[in-house]
């Protein structure tokens, strides 16, 4: 990942295949967000402090699952 001016951030080509996911069998306790995190629902894709925001409630649900609080989860819209 590249920073523009500390303005945003500016991928590469190339640069999504090996950006994280917000939560990964592979690493269950330890979930990512910012706006340099892909979302892991594609139907919320954004740029920017959008997708840091929503990777942020996209982390601490799943975290929320994996406690089993289900009823605690927040809605993406």
């Amino acid at each position: 990942l590249l920073r523009h001016d500390d303005v945003f951030t500016l991928c590469a080509p190339g640069d999504l295949s090996r950006t994280p996911r917000v939560s990964s069998d592979s690493r269950p306790n330890l979930m990512f967000a910012g706006d340099w995190v892909q979302t892991d629902d594609p139907a919320h894709r954004s740029f920017f402090m959008e997708r840091a925001a929503v990777t942020g409630i996209e982390a601490a649900n799943a975290v929320l699952r994996r406690r089993g609080m289900l009823d605690k989860q927040r809605a993406l819209e």
